[in-house]
């Protein structure tokens, strides 16, 4: 605030000193500022009186342009939205059609694989039934032999004490013996 006090004051000394030492007379000078502060005065009134009719010019002209933007992007939104639709459809086709095909190909990849293995147990030879039977019968008696132990061992657990004891230091000279 200031500089434009200082800025108005400045100009007005200025034009002070003008007029002092200006090579006209009082009264000229006084015509010649009248004129122009006139002049300027009726452009100014010229201006006002334009410019509401500029602003709603210009109010206008932007009201114009952005109801066609709008329109526009309207447009163009609506067509985007519906390439959008007629792709998403395309995908979902695509992948449906794809997924049928797989489901086909696994379907027939498992029967020809349920068909080569039947075929081969089918045709396995009778010594190889026969070499199960001999293999499931060394399995039982390994788990009898297994459960026979098992039931000794329970049993000498169940020994007293003193017992114990007593089969520990037995057991001992029997290992020293055997040395």
């Amino acid at each position: 605030m200031k500089k434009l006090g200082a800025f108005i004051l400045g100009g007005l000394v200025g034009g002070a000193i003008a007029l002092l030492y200006a090579p006209r007379t009082g009264k000229e000078s006084r015509e010649l500022v009248c004129e122009k502060v006139n002049a300027v005065w009726g452009e100014a009134k010229d201006w006002t009186s334009s410019a509401p009719a500029g602003v709603h010019d210009a109010f206008q002209t932007a009201v114009s342009r952005g109801d066609s933007l709008l329109h526009d992007m309207s447009e163009k939104g609506q067509k985007f939205a519906e390439t959008a639709r007629e792709r998403g459809q395309q995908f979902a086709e695509n992948a449906r059609e794809r997924g049928a095909q797989f489901a086909e190909t696994a379907r027939e990849k498992g029967q020809q694989a349920y068909s080569a293995v039947t075929s081969r147990v089918t045709g396995a030879p009778a010594s190889f039934d026969d070499a199960n039977d001999e293999l499931r019968e060394k399995i039982e008696a390994a788990r009898q032999r297994i459960s026979d132990q098992v039931i000794r061992n329970a049993e000498e657990s169940t020994c007293t004490p003193a017992q114990n004891v007593e089969h520990y230091t037995s057991a001992e000279r029997d290992e020293s013996s055997e040395q």
